[in-house]
């Protein structure tokens, strides 16, 4: 279905947003596939298809070569390896990882929601707690 889906939004060159709801025990209970004009407004221009009518033959091309939501950054050995100068040490890095996360756009453009994008900030927080307990037991390993 989700096929399906996709390939009459590239037909008619409208987005998909899927909807889910749920029981108080977060079983999925409905879902919804809403069809947008404009990807930024939900509001306007809904349009609703029904499956099977004008759903042969349809495609559309997305060019999202410029789009980075996980950058990988080499250390200065050109390697991804920790060291002095890897992006893993500098004080900024919420994650302490070799890689930066941006899911702006993504939000922004209603792909994900505020609650998958809010889970982000916690999810850096506990990688970098566990980076830095792995850098104190590699320490530990090296001294002994």
């Amino acid at each position: 279905m989700y096929n399906i889906t996709q390939t009459l939004a590239e037909t008619f060159g409208i987005f998909c947003r899927y909807e889910y709801d749920y029981d108080e025990n977060y079983h999925i209970i409905g879902r919804n596939i809403i069809f947008y004009n404009s990807f930024n407004a939900e509001n306007s221009g809904m349009l609703g298809i029904i499956y099977p009518y004008n759903s042969s033959n349809i495609s559309r091309t997305i060019d999202s070569s410029n789009l980075t939501t996980k950058l990988f950054v080499l250390d200065a050995n050109g390697t991804t390896d920790e060291d002095s100068y890897s992006i893993m040490n500098a004080a900024p890095n919420a994650s302490k990882e070799d890689y930066i996360l941006n899911f702006d756009y993504l939000y922004k453009t209603g792909a994900i929601t505020q609650e998958q994008y809010d889970a982000i900030r916690p999810y850096e927080i506990q990688m970098r707690q566990y980076n830095e307990e792995l850098i104190t037991l590699h320490n530990n390993l090296a001294a002994y």
